[in-house]
Parts: C-alpha cells; sequence; structure tokens
C-alpha cells in the first residue's frame, strides 16, 4: 500500500465519520418545537446523517480494496455524494431564514466545509492513483 494513497484513506474515513456523528451532535440542527414537531431543517440533517452513512461505507471500501482502479471509481463517487451533502441544507431542503438560527450558523457552514474538503481529498485520490498507474 502506497504511504500517500493511505494518507487518503485514513482522511477520507475519517472526515466521513466526522461529517456523520457531527450532523447529530455539534452541528445538529435546531431543536425541535415546544409541540414536538420538526422544523426542515431537522430533515436537512436527518439526510446529512443518512449520506454520511454512505460516504463512511465508501470510504471503508477504499481502504480495503487494493486495487488501483476501483479505488480511482470509488473516489469518483465520493465527489457527488459529498457535492450533494453538502447540497442539502438550503437548496434542496430549505432551512430557516433567520441567520441566528443553528442550521444557518453552525449546521450548513460546517456541513458544506467537511463535504467539500472531502471532494478535494477524492480528487487529489483520484489524481494519486492516475500517477501510480503511469508508473
Amino acid at each position: 500500500m502506497n504511504k500517500r494513497t493511505f494518507v487518503t484513506d485514513i482522511i477520507l474515513l475519517g472526515l466521513s465519520v466526522l461529517l456523520t456523528i457531527g450532523s447529530f451532535t455539534f452541528m445538529a440542527p435546531c431543536a425541535p418545537h415546544e409541540d414536538g414537531s420538526f422544523m426542515a431543517c431537522h430533515w436537512a440533517g436527518r439526510a446529512i446523517t443518512g449520506l454520511g452513512f454512505v460516504l463512511i461505507a465508501m470510504s471503508i471500501i477504499h481502504i480495503i480494496t487494493g486495487n488501483n482502479s476501483v479505488k480511482t471509481g470509488i473516489s469518483a463517487g465520493l465527489i457527488p455524494v459529498s457535492v450533494l451533502c453538502a447540497l442539502i441544507p438550503g437548496v434542496f431542503i430549505n432551512i430557516c431564514k433567520m441567520n441566528n438560527m443553528r442550521c444557518v450558523s453552525v449546521m450548513r457552514p460546517a456541513d458544506m466545509i467537511i463535504s467539500f474538503i472531502i471532494t478535494g481529498v477524492a480528487v487529489a485520490d483520484i489524481l494519486i492513483q492516475q500517477s501510480k498507474k503511469r508508473s
């Protein structure tokens, strides 16, 4: 196993776990209303959690496989999933309009940052895998 590839493996898995755990801890959406009903941002948080589990599964498969072509394919698959995850709050699922709400001030920015870092690492991993094929 190449040292650079192992580093990207660990970074992808770590960020995927951070995104998933963060979706219901430090970057959790707004709390439910007093009557127990939820705002739309709750469902955005749930969607992020679900996509986070998909990212974790893909990252684990990325670690397990030794085939460079398979690793490239998994990294290519991580890109649209992580971009979709970044677009869930505010684009695909509406969130609160007030800037002081937790979903706007914490959840959305943290989700976007982590998701786009995953995208960047996946792109870097594709480039690493392609350079290994050439050598």
